[in-house]
């Protein structure tokens, strides 16, 4: 099954930055071009070379080297980044594929709030109550290219959770 995957992985094109194919550089020239396609790539990457990556996860210590190693393997040339970029992708390099899973189905859950809250004939209904599944949608979108949700100390980690929080309550009905 794995090796399936990696060949997968390895199917998935990458393209050039736009500075660099501006200039003409070739790929193997782009030492310094480390895009955040690539990024993902080497994430998605690493979450499938093994068992314990893919079920287990990665520690978070251990993240920068490996997508180091993974886009080395990839690319023949990397550095080290600290997160993947993408929340659901970082998600997948802490926790493992199942992880990963959870937190999109706890996504799809919040999203279905949302629209219930929005959309919904709740009689409790607050005033301006579609505020926060506005927030929380922006959010996400931010995080497809950062992955600040599960760092807590920052004020987009904490509110997240807080207004994930506020909008099941809206949605139960609870005052």
């Amino acid at each position: 099954v794995f090796e399936f995957y990696r060949t997968v992985v390895q199917q998935i094109p990458v393209r050039q930055s736009t500075a660099a194919a501006a200039e003409g550089v070739v790929r193997s020239d782009l030492s310094l071009d480390v895009s955040r396609q690539r990024i993902w790539h080497a994430s998605v990457s690493h979450m499938l070379s093994s068992p314990r990556a893919f079920f287990l996860g990665t520690p978070i210590h251990e993240i920068p080297r490996a997508i180091k190693e993974a886009t080395v393997s990839l690319y023949g040339y990397g550095q080290e980044f600290a997160q993947a970029h993408n929340i659901i992708l970082h998600v997948g390099l802490v926790m493992g594929v199942p992880g990963m899973a959870a937190f999109v189905a706890f996504c799809g859950l919040l999203f279905w709030r949302c629209v219930r809250v929005l959309f919904g004939k709740s009689s409790k209904a607050q005033p301006g109550a579609f505020i926060l599944p506005l927030c929380i949608g922006g959010m996400v979108v931010i995080n497809m290219a950062e992955s600040l949700l599960l760092f807590f100390r920052t004020l987009m980690g904490s509110l997240f959770f807080l207004y994930a929080g506020w909008v099941t309550a809206m949605d139960r009905g609870i005052d």
